[in-house]
Formats: structure tokens, sequence, C-alpha cells
């Protein structure tokens, strides 16, 4: 009878957990469904909202983007996350080539020379793979930051070769010796140049 006494304890106790336990259970599981219809709907309201007020507005935008595209120009990060939830798989293959392009305008950043910036072009250029499916978007996109960087201050100021360069440092220092000579000793010929300098 003592043992019976407790074998009822245990099932009543154990009965009592385990109707805590699957309470638990299903109070957890209606939370997780409860959670993810809240995100979805979320999810839902995001993508429907749309920055534009017609279909026309949005044809037209997507024109642009994807004339922007083909011509290889730098797109804004707005830009790039509309692509991403409109057209995952455009959207990566417009980041490999965004990607390709901003490459290559580092490297015409550290070019010293015009001749070098030509040479890093062409080299950019030969490196497209002939079966590349994106060939024509990576080539419009090299054309374009090249063209870009031309119309830079940088580009510019970059003399036509690396031997330019050295000769014009020269002609600027020989001019530098002739200005101060002629303001410390009112010399203005250099063969009268009192301390024999190169002026």
């Amino acid at each position: 009878m003592n043992v019976m006494v407790k074998n009822e304890g245990y099932n009543a106790y154990h009965k009592e957990n385990t109707v805590k336990h699957e309470e638990n259970k299903l109070s957890y599981e209606e939370n997780k469904k409860n959670v993810l219809k809240t995100n979805v709907e979320r999810i839902k309201e995001a993508l429907e909202k749309s920055p534009f007020k017609t279909e026309e507005e949005k044809e037209s935008y997507e024109r642009k983007l994807n004339e922007k595209i083909k011509l290889g120009e730098k797109l804004t990060q707005r830009e790039m996350d509309y692509l991403q939830r409109t057209n995952p798989m455009l959207y990566m293959r417009v980041k490999r080539v965004q990607m390709q392009r901003e490459m290559l305008e580092s490297r015409l950043k550290q070019c010293r020379s015009k001749k070098e910036v030509e040479e890093v072009y062409s080299q950019a250029m030969s490196m497209v793979h002939k079966k590349d499916p994106d060939k024509q978007l990576v080539m419009s996109a090299y054309n374009n930051v090249t063209k870009e960087f031309k119309k830079t201050k940088d580009y510019k100021e970059l003399p036509e070769d690396i031997e330019d360069k050295k000769k014009v440092q020269e002609l600027k220092v020989k001019k530098q010796r002739k200005e101060i000579s002629a303001r410390v000793f009112g010399i203005e010929n250099e063969t009268n140049c009192y301390f024999n300098l190169k002026c």
C-alpha cells in the first residue's frame, strides 16, 4: 500500500508536469508562428511600399537604370538596393561589374603618368575574357571609368611620361635657383651667378 501511494503521487506529479510542458510547448509554437507571421507581413509591406506613384514612373526608373548599367556608369547605393530587391540575378552580375570598375578606378588613381594610365586601361581591357557573359558590361564600365578619370584634375596634372616628369622637375629646380639668385643678389643673368650655382 505504501508503494501504491508513492506511485499514485508520482503519477499525479508526472501528469501535472506533462500538462505544463504541453502548455509551454503550445505557447512556444504559437509564439513562433506569430513571430513568423509578423515578419512576413513586414516584408510584404516593405515590398509593396513602392517609391513610385505610378507604373509609368517605375518603368521610366528601370529604363534609366538599365541605361546606366549598359553605359558602365557607377550606380548609387539606392540603385543597387533596388536591383537587389527587384532582380537579384541582375544585381549579382552588376555587383561584380561595379567591383571590377572600382578596382580599375583605384589603379588609375595610382598612375604616375598619362602613358601609365593608358597602359593600365589596356591591360584591364585585355584581361576581360572573351567568353565572359558580362563582357560588354565590363568593357563599358572600364571605358566609362577611364573617361571620367581623364576629366579629373589629377589626370590633367600628370606628365605624359615618367621621363617627362623628371625633365619638368629639373626645369622647375633651375627656375627656382634663378629666382632665388635674382632676389638675393639682384642677378638677372645666370652667367653672373656669384656662387657658381647651376642657375
